[in-house]
């Protein structure tokens, strides 16, 4: 059964305040570091070799070689921060749902080729934290 926020014990000072940073709050911060985490992790595929070292890495590896992986995060990470600058509300919607669906979609693969790893819940907030940055873009 999943309650709702009223029927959580809570004080009112609290709830103001879970309301205030999910809903009122800017969220910008968090689309830049995703931006920045894109790029970065990036940046790590195309310079060492990690698919190899882990098989969490096996289910992406059968689609494409890593470096077009890092490359792809590289670009779309590069692009949302540029379109974060320019303050351009069309291009930081795509391509922050760009980035969103790129962390889904390496959840899915960690799940599919070893679901025990750490990176599971790791990429699981990712995704999260990236898509309830997107659905703020105002």
């Amino acid at each position: 059964m999943v309650r709702t926020l009223e029927e959580i014990e809570m004080d009112d000072k609290t709830k103001i305040r879970l309301k205030y940073i999910f809903f009122e709050e800017d969220w910008t911060p968090v689309e830049f570091f995703s931006s920045i985490l894109s790029i970065f992790w990036g940046m790590w595929l195309i310079a060492f070799t990690d698919f190899d070292q882990s098989i969490s890495y096996s289910a992406m590896q059968g689609i494409a070689p890593e470096g077009y992986w890092g490359l792809a995060m590289m670009l779309i990470g590069i692009t949302h921060l540029y379109s974060l600058f320019q303050e351009n509300i069309k291009r930081r919607k795509l391509t922050m749902l760009l980035i969103t669906s790129a962390w889904i979609f390496i959840l899915t693969m960690f799940v599919i080729s070893n679901h025990t790893t750490t990176g599971v819940p790791t990429y699981l907030m990712i995704a999260i934290f990236s898509f309830w940055a997107y659905a703020r873009i105002r």
